[in-house]
Parts: structure tokens; C-alpha cells; sequence
């Protein structure tokens, strides 16, 4: 994966299913196009948004990304 570059808004990685996985600590989720659109629209509706199905980190597996945007009390 692609750690983040210094940037004034970040993305993290917080939660992970299954648990043990780790390996995408520190991942830039706007490295890749189908993630960064979720992340957009979720920002844009103020409602969760899915990626489609992407293959799993460190899996022959695949699943999907949910986003929702959280933000600090009093910022728009």
C-alpha cells in the first residue's frame, strides 16, 4: 500500500474486519480511484458509501470499503 504524504486532510485506515489485520495501517485510501469516489461521495451526502467489490489486503478474498464522513463538532 501507499502511505499517506503529508496533506492537510487525511483519510485513515481507522477499522479493520477482521481484526488482526493490520497491514493496511497508514494506507492512502485516495491512492486508489474506486476508494477515493467513495470517500467523495460520502463527504458530498453526508451518507455512508460503498465501494464495489475490491480484492482484500494481504487476501485472495475480495469485499468492500464503507465511508462515512465524521467530522469535528463545528466545521461544516
Amino acid at each position: 500500500g501507499h502511505r499517506a504524504p503529508d496533506a492537510y486532510v487525511y483519510f485513515p485506515v481507522r477499522f479493520v474486519a477482521p481484526a488482526f489485520e493490520r497491514s493496511v495501517a497508514g494506507f492512502d485510501l485516495t491512492s486508489e480511484p474506486s476508494r477515493r469516489e467513495a470517500i467523495v461521495r460520502a463527504l458530498r451526502s453526508q451518507t455512508p458509501a460503498a465501494t464495489r467489490s475490491l480484492p482484500i489486503f494481504g487476501s485472495s478474498e475480495r469485499g468492500f470499503l464503507l465511508e462515512t464522513a465524521v467530522r469535528q463538532r463545528g466545521t461544516p
